[in-house]
């Protein structure tokens, strides 16, 4: 059986290019994303590729959702060895004085909640299996990367909203590193856009 990837907010951009990567290395992918059309253009090059995948429609901001997802992609392709969080909430060129704090939540729980509910449901079984994969960490353990970007070190005129959501989940993933013996987790930061 190939090893799992999970890539959260696996759309035409970032998700997409790390799920094709995954794919080409032998992985099989546990695609998810709020639409089936987000992840149309993913699924022609995941299929065109003969990858081994499975969509689930997936609201990163709701524990039962992401359960649910998480759940049926383990049935279906087996225990999640790496975790690819990659969703986020907007807001760019908005003031502070601006901001509508729900939209703010919104953004919040895009950025950094989902990224915590999601490793709540995957890392349990991550940290009791032994990987198998070659982005497995020593073989065993686990390997979380959540996508961010510069914002995630300092804010700039009109980026509070997105900036604080970036900032979080930084310390959300130093703090999964710290306390999950054997697992690796990284915040890769890449500013733009990169399309698959």
């Amino acid at each position: 059986m190939a090893p799992v990837v999970a890539v959260v907010g696996c759309g035409p951009g970032m998700g997409g290019s790390a799920a094709l990567k995954f794919a080409r290395s032998g992985y099989a992918v546990a695609a998810m994303c709020r639409s089936a059309e987000s992840f149309a253009p993913v699924r022609e090059k995941l299929q065109a590729l003969g990858a081994s995948f499975g969509f689930y429609e997936v609201d990163a901001t709701s524990a039962e959702s992401v359960a649910a997802g998480f759940a049926k992609a383990k049935a279906e392709l087996g225990v999640v060895e790496v975790l690819v969080y990659n969703c986020g909430g907007g807001g760019f060129g908005i003031s502070v004085l601006d901001i509508d704090p729900q939209t703010f939540r919104s953004s919040f729980d895009a950025s950094c909640t989902g990224a915590l509910l999601c490793a709540q449901a995957v890392l349990p079984s991550m940290l009791a299996s032994e990987g198998s994969g070659q982005f497995a960490v020593k073989k065993k353990g686990t390997l979380t990367i959540f996508s961010s970007a510069t914002s995630a070190f300092r804010g700039g005129n009109g980026t509070a909203q997105f900036a604080c959501g970036k900032h979080a989940l930084r310390a959300l993933s130093q703090s999964i590193a710290k306390e999950s013996t054997g697992s690796k987790a990284s915040t890769p930061c890449m500013s733009g856009w990169i399309a698959c």
